[in-house]
């Protein structure tokens, strides 16, 4: 019973930091009202939030692994929710600018953490369902948190939908003290001896997938607001029912992903990769008709967490097996190298915007689905011939 509650903690976890990541893509439009800045000057916090999450999650990873998981994880989520608290109440663009920063500096390393938690509290066999279940919790605050939140800011205001999401991170954080185990053995190493895992080409590449797979979606998903309204012709009461059926093929998205980790891993990704690259292409034909258009971002979003568990565990694996001092780190490449690529999709898909256009958005996000299935096809290659070559030297 008490692993259950514990792995609900972890996914509590995700849900939390979820509605503060993405809920600013459903109220992208009132920001920009609000601040009287253009839609992509809002979009910018989408960049600035992944690229701070990116960039600083290995810093901080690096120095926190010295210290009591259970006490980092305590103080990061204090920062955090203090960070989400000066969101709501910022008085002007360039404060909310440095609130997001507050928060993506603790965002990844408490993810981080709650991937490691993982490793203690369940077994081996069970550890890629409960990965799929706490990348579930960004997907389930797809489909409750930003639905809510656009609701809240189209009712009253932006900021209760960030006032909220303070609410339920206390909740949370009192759960995390009560329930997670408080002392974990670690492994003590120097600095160069975490970092020995990044030279791994396992996961050199295995991080470029990661990236590469988040950036094609988001070339179009930073944009899925006016998409849907100026494109579609959607109307803006729908947008929340909208966003929570996006959000329903997210978490099946994320819940496969288990499935996947558990049954051939990454040897099945290339086939998502070339029916993604075949939906993007079809985009920029289909992006003004309701009936077609809109199953084609919910086949985009069912796509979208798929790497997730299988990647994950590939990263886990490597470290428990070869770097075992570079567990935490190891638990971040996955959330680092995805925000890594939602800054680069988003910036891309800005660029696009400007240039040709919302309908033009799926052309660049093909790109990025045609390179994941090159990285993926070589990662699997070279995890399949590093295995053999193990074997060999063990007989």
């Amino acid at each position: 019973m008490k692993t259950k509650l514990q792995s609900i903690v972890l996914v509590l976890i995700g849900f939390v930091l979820g509605c503060n990541e993405f809920i600013i893509v459903g109220i992208l439009s009132d920001v920009s009202r609000g601040f009287n800045v253009s839609t992509s000057q809002a979009g910018f916090l989408v960049t600035l939030f992944a690229l701070v999450y990116a960039f600083s999650t290995p810093i901080v990873n690096t120095i926190i692994s010295q210290f009591n998981r259970f006490k980092v994880l305590v103080i990061l989520m204090g920062i955090f929710i203090a960070g989400n608290t000066y969101t709501a109440l910022a008085p002007s663009f360039n404060q909310l600018i440095a609130s997001r920063v507050i928060t993506a500096l603790t965002a990844g390393p408490i993810i981080s953490l709650a991937m490691s938690f993982a490793t203690v509290i369940v077994s081996i066999q069970k550890r890629p369902m409960l990965v799929s279940w706490i990348f579930s919790g960004f997907s389930i605050a797809s489909v409750v948190g930003v639905p809510v939140g656009t609701l809240i800011a189209n009712s009253t205001n932006w900021r209760y939908s960030f006032l909220l999401i303070t609410i339920i991170g206390l909740a949370c954080l009192a759960a995390v003290v009560w329930l997670l185990p408080k002392h974990i053995k670690q492994t003590k190493s120097s600095l160069m001896g975490q970092l020995a895992i990044v030279r791994d080409r396992r996961v050199i590449i295995g991080s470029a997938l990661v990236m590469c797979n988040l950036a094609g979606t988001y070339v179009v998903y930073t944009y899925l607001q006016p998409i849907l309204t100026e494109m579609m012709k959607f109307s803006v009461a729908s947008l929340g029912l909208l966003l929570a059926v996006y959000g329903v093929a997210s978490i099946f998205s994320n819940q496969f992903s288990g499935f996947l980790a558990s049954h051939g891993s990454l040897t099945r990704m290339p086939w998502v990769y070339i029916v993604q690259s075949v939906v993007f292409l079809m985009m920029p034909f289909f992006i003004h008709s309701q009936t077609l258009g809109f199953p084609l971002l919910l086949i985009m979003g069912m796509a979208m967490y798929l790497l997730n568990a299988p990647i994950q565990i590939h990263f886990m694996q490597i470290a428990e097996s070869d770097y075992p001092q570079s567990m935490v780190l190891a638990s971040s490449f996955n959330s680092i190298f995805s925000n890594l690529g939602i800054s680069v999709g988003s910036a891309v898909g800005s660029a696009i915007l400007s240039t040709g256009g919302l309908s033009a958005l799926g052309i660049g996000a093909a790109v990025f689905a045609v390179a994941s299935f090159g990285l993926v096809t070589y990662l699997v290659k070279i995890t399949h011939h590093f295995i053999k070559t193990v074997k060999n030297k063990v007989a």
